[in-house]
């Protein structure tokens, strides 16, 4: 076991502590020393819980790294689980930590809890959680492990809104991916980091027809060529189909590294142009744990008339950010998702 204490610089770890093989009260009296004995006069404002649900260790640190900086918009708890492989190694690890960010002449603080899982409590992680929480406040849980698979439902039930990478979990299969969504979605409101991350490429194009002479061509919508991330290009399409009433059938989707879509209007065609969007990186064998793309900008082309929607990116705290920001039901992103889950069946 260990325990470290350090400055205190904007948005740093404070202090910390670990063990490989440790008693669930042993963490938690752990926590309440860190909060308790830290020298700095904090202002102990906090707006949320949020709950990270990871696949395995690189997945807990990939999770964590996209979290960190999250205390300065989001004070809060930050509770981590890992479930272990091996489903008769009953220990716990734990890692805790604790951070403060100054914002003008006030500290705030956040904590992180990190709990490696086995054995049967693996299948009721929501005991662990619970007692963590800060109460009265509203539990986010953030499935990145992926989403076909929550191997203990209770913790649905704890969160008042869930959080997911449609693109991670399309990764393996974009239609397997639609349905796990539509069963979550029907329990809780959903938050699907890749419906922001291709934000700016819908504005684009919906504002590319806002004027009325343009609004009218689209009576003649005749088809949609959508090429990117497999799941990123599912819901523009969806999105599209679902705006204009296009049918499914007159949608054609390719795989690529970019997005792009061409709408078809008879003899004319629009286009549009947004760059690489895969929210929280493209999953590939050789980079399993990728990086978000960068900053850039959405450009979406009628004859002489073209219109840009600068984004910030895709990394995942960017996205995260905005997740926390709109913990209700998205009546669009639910009806993309519905469209999306038909297309190539």
């Amino acid at each position: 076991m260990t325990a470290t204490s350090a400055a205190v610089p904007d948005g740093t770890l404070v202090d910390s502590w670990q063990a490989t093989d440790t008693r669930f009260e042993t963490a938690v009296a752990e926590l309440a020393r860190m909060r308790a004995s830290t020298e700095i006069g904090a202002t102990r404002a906090a707006v949320v819980n949020l709950v990270v649900l990871a696949a395995a260790d690189a997945g807990a640190t990939r999770a964590i790294d996209s979290i960190v900086g999250l205390g300065h918009q989001h004070p809060g708890r930050i509770i981590v689980i890992v479930p272990r492989d091996e489903a008769e190694d009953d220990r716990m690890a734990a890692r805790l930590e604790l951070y403060c960010s100054q914002v003008e002449d006030r500290y705030l603080w956040w904590d992180v809890v990190r709990l490696e899982i086995g054995g049967p409590v693996a299948g009721h992680a929501e005991s662990l959680v619970e007692p963590l929480l800060l109460h009265d406040l509203p539990v986010a849980l953030w499935l990145a492990g992926g989403t076909s698979r929550v191997d203990s439902p209770g913790l649905l039930d704890l969160a008042a809104q869930l959080i997911v990478s449609g693109e991670r979990a399309a990764s393996i299969s974009a239609l397997a991916a639609a349905e796990d969504l539509a069963g979550l979605v029907r329990r809780k409101p959903l938050f699907d980091l890749a419906w922001v991350a291709t934000e700016p490429a819908r504005q684009a194009l919906a504002r590319l027809f806002d004027a009325p002479e343009r609004t009218e061509l689209l009576a003649r919508t005749d088809g949609l060529w959508v090429e990117g991330p497999p799941w990123s290009s599912r819901l523009l399409a969806g999105w599209f189909c679902e705006r204009t009433g296009l049918a499914a059938g007159s949608v054609e989707i390719v795989a690529g590294d970019e997005l792009r879509a061409e709408v078809g209007l008879g003899s004319i065609r629009a286009e549009l142009e947004a760059g690489p969007v895969w929210p929280a990186g493209r999953v590939t064998t050789e980079t399993p744990e990728p990086p978000g793309s960068g900053p850039g900008v959405a450009v979406a082309c009628l004859g002489q008339t073209r219109v840009s929607v600068s984004h910030g990116g895709s990394a995942t705290r960017r996205l995260l950010v905005t997740a926390l920001s709109r913990p209700w039901r998205d009546r669009r992103y639910e009806a993309a998702l519905d469209l999306a889950g038909r297309l190539g069946r």
